[in-house]
């Protein structure tokens, strides 16, 4: 039987339940569907809608709002090509080109996708990922906020939360985009019920970055780690934080929260998760938080 766009959706949702994509269509007409052309180009437009999604955050700051909010998008981008190319065998990628994208929000980030068409992209998988679509927010996420001096977490005074604008570099943008590239693929060698599938998308991640952009490619990187498990355990390793732990916990007395994947981890603390994650009997198929 001919793959056909509607199949390979229909194959793409079928295994990871929590992706949320949709013919434009059929999509959910409760909720609101942004126009991804609009915020790949529009600075303000892009900052007005991060901005409605920081207090769900617990943050008042612009910079760390848009640097949880491209992340999350990211996701919802890469995982619909890089899930069409995985379940076609390497053979289609859907096109997830702005002009023909919509997301809608929930649990204050990118939860959800509709696609005007459905129809197969003809470029490379990294090119349909990155060159029209994840690089565009990139350019337009860093020339968005100004930069009127930053000022180190530390030398602020204990309690003060400021808000306004800061700069948010490109190279913890990149980060973001690696990032969600990389929970795409965790979210499909997750779903994987055989040693040789889970391989097989190991192999294919690590295809794909080696095609990625440079700025992409120094931003982090998987490792294995040879657990007590009969395959090895499969990470991922930011090259620079998110932000979120810039984030003042809820309680005072609490430490703020890194990533699975962050970059302040040390690596002994690394390691001793690696080994505590390898120790458990079977992977959960659960929705990155990202």
């Amino acid at each position: 039987m001919a793959m056909t766009p509607r199949r390979l959706l229909d194959q793409v949702t079928s295994t990871v339940s929590y992706l949320r994509v949709a013919d434009r269509a059929d999509a959910d007409p409760s909720l609101e569907w942004l126009p991804c052309a609009e915020l790949v180009s529009n600075g303000e437009r892009l900052l007005e809608v991060v901005r409605a999604t920081a207090p769900g955050r617990g943050t008042d700051r612009d910079d760390i709002a848009l640097s949880l909010f491209v992340q999350a998008y990211a996701f919802r981008v890469a995982s619909t090509a890089i899930g069409s190319w995985l379940c076609s065998n390497r053979s289609h990628v859907l096109d997830v080109s702005p002009d023909n994208m919509f997301i809608a929000l929930g649990r204050h980030r990118p939860n959800a996708v509709a696609l005007s068409r459905l129809a197969f992209t003809d470029q490379p998988l990294a090119a349909a990922v990155f060159d029209d679509h994840l690089s565009r927010l990139v350019t337009t996420s860093h020339n968005t906020l100004a930069n009127p001096g930053r000022q180190h977490i530390a030398e602020r005074p204990s309690g003060e939360r400021p808000s306004g604008q800061r700069r948010l570099g490109e190279a913890t943008l990149w980060g973001n985009i690696a990032a969600g590239c990389a929970s795409a693929f965790g979210a499909f060698h997750g779903a994987q019920d055989s040693i040789e599938g889970r391989a097989t998308v190991r192999r294919a991640a690590t295809d794909f970055f080696h095609g990625a952009p440079p700025k992409a490619q120094s931003a982090g990187r998987f490792v294995e780690f040879a657990g007590e498990q009969p395959e090895p355990g499969w990470f991922w390793e930011r090259s620079r934080c998110c932000l979120v732990y810039q984030i003042p916990p809820a309680d005072p007395t609490a430490e703020p929260f890194k990533c699975e994947d962050c970059s302040l981890w040390s690596s002994a603390q690394r390691q001793d998760r690696y080994a505590l994650a390898t120790q458990c009997s079977k992977e959960q198929n659960l929705e990155p938080d990202s």
